[in-house]
């Protein structure tokens, strides 16, 4: 693992004390150096590539510029992509990221997680709560009653006075994929998604509408499964004595172990077959050739999560927000070449 340059890294190469460097560093005037002395420093802060330790910063000035990101359910590849997206845009204006995984656990742990800790961020950002009991979500709501500045980033909280980004998923974006899919000449298409998911009904009726042939291919397991059950897809589409001309994947993992599996079988994507991906993982990217994805805007929903919050924090809100939609993040298809 690559050592992060201290500010004793920079004294000791710039032959001067490290509070030399650290008030030089800091931008504070309290004392006066040479002006070849400053010049120095910063110089070799630079071709070091130091980054000061915003959260030591923020304890010595007595500032809380600490945002807590909660994960509460099952976190993608892309998942993880978006993560660090944040974490950069909170950068940018000076906060910092303080992610808490609370995948697996119970509901209770979940809750007494959040109990003691709702107080000590400057702000919250909610990727996902994953609760498994309907009354949890009622004790959410009296935990977060008062909290601080709150963004929930992947879903409606209904009830609650947290404002949410709504992400278009599921549904909207049906209709878009089956367009793609008639534009391109296909007759015969499937669905892929799990038996809990709606979308297949959803896409059936957009697939008819639009004259086309339509089959759904469910599978059992949720999306702790997604990386296993495009084998069973496989298999299914291998019984078949005619495979459809194109398929839609309720999420890229599921794309990437059905690719496998018909590759393994002599089956080809797409010359043998044409899929299109739920979205948004980088892996797609790397397949030879690319597999085509349903997209979001990143940039944009973690950009106006750090400036809702971030705006409220530093207007002083007390209290968690109104529950509105700050914004709709759209999707758009990207075929990577």
């Amino acid at each position: 693992m690559k050592k992060c340059v201290s500010i004793s890294d920079i004294a000791l190469k710039c032959g001067v004390f490290r509070a030399t460097v650290g008030h030089i560093l800091s931008g504070r005037n309290r004392y006066k150096f040479k002006p070849e002395t400053v010049e120095l420093v910063r110089r070799t802060a630079a071709e070091l590539n130091y980054r000061p330790n915003a959260y030591a910063s923020a304890l010595r000035n007595q500032e809380n510029r600490i945002i807590l990101c909660i994960v509460g359910d099952v976190c993608r590849h892309s998942d993880m992509e978006h993560l660090k997206r944040l974490e950069y845009e909170l950068g940018k204006r000076n906060y910092n990221l303080l992610i808490q995984f609370l995948v697996d656990l119970s509901d209770e742990m979940k809750l007494e997680f959040m109990k003691k800790t709702i107080a000590l961020p400057a702000g919250i950002a909610i990727w996902s709560l994953g609760f498994k009991e309907k009354q949890s979500m009622e004790q959410f709501k009296e935990i977060f009653a008062n909290a601080p500045p709150t963004l929930s980033m992947t879903e409606e909280l209904p009830g609650t006075k947290i404002d949410y980004i709504k992400i278009l998923w599921g549904s909207p974006t049906i209709p878009m994929a089956v367009e793609h899919f008639r534009q391109k000449g296909f007759h015969r298409i499937g669905c892929c998604c799990n038996d809990e998911s709606e979308l297949s009904d959803i896409f059936t009726t957009a697939a008819r509408q639009s004259g086309l042939e339509v089959k759904n291919y469910a599978v059992s397991g949720d999306c702790h499964s997604y990386f296993s059950n495009g084998k069973e897809i496989a298999l299914k589409l291998l019984a078949e004595k005619e495979i459809p001309e194109a398929l839609y994947c309720i999420s890229d993992e599921m794309v990437f172990s059905l690719v496998d599996a018909l590759g393994k079988k002599g089956i080809r994507v797409p010359e043998d077959i044409y899929i299109l991906g739920g979205g948004d993982s980088d892996f797609s990217r790397h397949y030879d050739p690319p597999i085509p994805v349903l997209i979001h805007d990143i940039d944009g929903l973690c950009r106006t999560a750090v400036e809702n919050l971030v705006t409220r924090i530093e207007q002083g809100e007390v209290n968690s927000g109104s529950g509105r939609c700050v914004a709709e993040i759209g999707r758009t298809i990207c075929e990577a070449v």
